[in-house]
């Protein structure tokens, strides 16, 4: 479970990595930490350590494509939980009937479960792409950028 945590995370870096990168922009978030935080407590993504984990062109770009597939689906889904949630909030101050409340709680569940799931298997097909020597210096990549921050 452990490692799939780790590969999820790295997913959500590649993420953040990827809009920059097709933005032309320079990314530096690390796959642990949250989107929103400063930007003195920001760290490098994977495509940053692609040296020192041994990653070959093929494999970067590779990861490129799986993280470009997962932010399409992710952008899709934020957007539909934004109206959701916009939905919700008007339902709740106008005080509608509990039976549509929970209808709407349950769509925004769905987004959400679905949303993960789509997480772990790009985590997953991650793992397919770097080798487990790779996977190893990732990880400890990971420990090593959470513990000098």
């Amino acid at each position: 479970m452990k490692k799939v945590t780790l590969l999820c995370l790295m997913v959500i870096g590649c993420i953040i990595s990827f809009s920059s990168f097709a933005e032309g922009k320079s990314a530096n978030v690390t796959a642990r930490q949250p989107v929103n935080v400063a930007k003195e407590q920001q760290g490098k993504d994977i495509f940053y350590f692609k040296k020192e984990i041994g990653l070959t062109d093929e494999q970067e770009n590779k990861l490129k494509a799986l993280v470009y597939d997962i932010q399409k689906i992710m952008v899709a889904n934020k957007a539909k939980l934004d109206v959701l949630t916009a939905d919700l909030s008007r339902m709740i101050k106008n005080k509608e009937d509990m039976g549509a409340i929970r209808k709407k709680l349950d769509d925004v569940s769905k987004i959400q479960v679905d949303s993960t799931c789509v997480d772990i298997e790009n985590g997953r097909k991650i793992e397919g792409v770097l080798s487990q020597d790779q996977l190893k210096k990732w990880n400890s990549i990971q420990e090593r950028e959470r513990n000098t921050k």
